[in-house]
C-alpha cells in the first residue's frame, strides 16, 4: 500500500517550495491538482483551478477515489484545501497551512482587501478547509495562534501542533571572512548596518517598507523578492538599496549571512518561515506577534512588536541597531527545537500513531 500525501502547491511546471519537499519519507507519492487532471485526461490549466479551490478539489477527489480502488491506500495527508469533498476509507490527515480565519479579517480590516476577496477567503475558503477538516481523523496546525483560530470558529476538534523546522545545517552563521567576502561579492558596503526584507510586494508585507527606508538612510537595506516586478512600482529612491529577485534557496542563506538584521513588517503570518532561517543564521529579527511569534517568550530572537504601527517598528530597527550584541537568535531556533529534524520525527511518531 502507498502513503498518498497531496501537496497543493504543485502546479506542472510552476513550483512554489512549501514544507512537504522536505517530506522525505518512504513510500509517499506528492500528487497536486494538475497531477490528478492530466492522470484523468481532464484538460485544465493550473490556474483555472484556484477559485475557491473548488474544481481542483473535486478533479483531485476523483483521482484519489480511483487510485485507492486500484492499488489501496495506507494513509492520505491533505494539505490545505486539497480534495474537501469526498471522505475517503484511508485515515486522512489534514493540514491547515493558511489562516484564513484572521489573516482576511486583517487585511480587509486595513483596506488592503476589497469586499469580494474578503468573502472569498473569509468564508468561502475557511468553509472550504471546515470540510476538510470533518472529514479528517486528526488535523495538524503549525501553530498554536492558527489552531485557537480555528477552534474559535468551529468548535473543538482532534489536532496537533507540529511547528515547521529550520535546516539548521544549511541555515547557519558564516565567519567574518566568509561574510566580508560575500559582501563584496554583492556589492553590500562592508561600513553600514544592513537590513535585509524578504517576501512579496502586497501590502500584508510591504507597506511600513518604503518608509522605513526613508527614515534609515544609513543602512543600507536588501530586498529580496519572491517574484519579478516592475522597480518602479517600488517608488524607492535611495541609493542605500540592493533589490534581489526570485532568491533561491541555496541564495537565501548568503544573502542573510551578509545582514545585521531582517525586518518582516507582515500584518499577518501563517508560521513565520524566512525569520526563522534567519534566526538559525544568528541574524535578529524584527517581526510582529502573529504565527510563531505570537507566543514567543523570548527576546533573545530579537524585536516582536506588538502593534501594527509604524512608529513601533521605527523603534525596533533603532533598538536592534542600538542592542547590536544583546540577541542570541540561534540559540532559541536550537533550544525551542525549530529544527527540520524535530519536524520530521514529529511527522514520523504522527503517521505510526495514525496507521496501525
Amino acid at each position: 500500500m502507498t502513503k498518498l500525501v497531496v501537496n497543493l502547491y504543485k502546479y506542472g511546471e510552476t513550483f512554489v517550495p512549501s514544507i512537504f519537499d522536505r517530506f522525505d519519507f518512504d513510500n509517499f507519492k506528492l500528487v497536486s491538482y494538475f497531477d490528478a487532471a492530466k492522470a484523468m485526461n481532464i484538460n485544465r490549466d493550473p490556474s483555472t483551478m484556484g477559485f475557491f479551490e473548488i474544481e481542483g478539489s473535486i478533479i483531485l477527489d476523483e483521482y484519489i477515489k480511483k487510485y485507492e480502488e486500484l492499488f489501496g491506500l495506507e494513509l492520505l495527508i491533505k494539505n490545505a484545501l486539497c480534495g474537501s469533498f469526498i471522505k475517503h476509507h484511508a485515515p486522512i490527515i489534514s493540514i491547515v497551512c493558511d489562516n484564513y480565519i484572521r489573516g482576511p479579517e486583517i487585511l480587509f480590516g486595513n483596506k488592503f482587501m476589497d469586499d469580494f476577496n474578503h468573502f472569498r477567503e473569509r468564508i468561502g475558503f475557511s468553509h472550504l478547509q471546515k470540510t476538510s477538516i470533518e472529514n479528517s481523523m486528526i488535523t495538524v496546525f503549525p501553530t498554536k495562534q492558527m489552531a485557537d483560530d480555528y477552534m474559535k470558529e468551529f468548535g473543538k476538534m482532534e489536532h496537533k501542533i507540529i511547528p515547521n523546522g529550520v535546516d539548521t545545517e544549511k541555515f547557519k552563521p558564516f565567519d567574518g571572512k566568509t561574510k566580508e567576502e560575500l559582501k563584496e561579492k554583492y556589492m553590500i558596503p562592508k561600513d553600514k548596518k544592513v537590513g535585509i526584507w524578504v517576501g512579496f510586494f502586497t501590502p500584508n508585507h510591504w507597506a511600513f517598507m518604503p518608509q522605513l527606508i526613508k527614515e534609515f538612510p544609513d543602512v543600507f537595506w536588501v530586498l529580496s523578492f519572491k517574484h519579478r516586478l516592475d522597480d518602479k512600482a517600488l517608488q524607492i529612491k535611495s541609493k542605500n538599496v540592493r533589490i534581489c529577485y526570485g532568491a533561491t534557496a541555496e541564495l537565501m542563506p548568503q544573502l542573510l549571512n551578509c545582514a545585521d538584521f531582517l525586518i518582516d513588517p507582515a500584518f499577518w503570518n501563517n508560521f513565520g518561515m524566512i525569520n526563522m532561517e534567519a534566526a538559525s543564521c544568528n541574524i535578529p529579527v524584527i517581526t510582529s506577534r502573529t504565527g510563531w511569534f505570537y507566543d514567543a517568550q523570548s527576546g533573545d530572537i530579537g524585536e516582536i512588536v506588538t502593534k501594527q504601527e509604524y512608529e513601533m517598528y521605527k523603534k525596533a530597527v533603532e533598538d536592534v541597531i542600538k542592542k547590536e550584541f544583546e540577541y542570541h537568535p540561534r540559540e532559541v531556533i536550537l533550544q525551542e527545537k525549530l529544527t527540520i529534524d524535530r519536524w520530521r520525527e514529529d511527522w514520523k511518531t504522527l503517521i505510526k500513531e495514525t496507521v496501525k
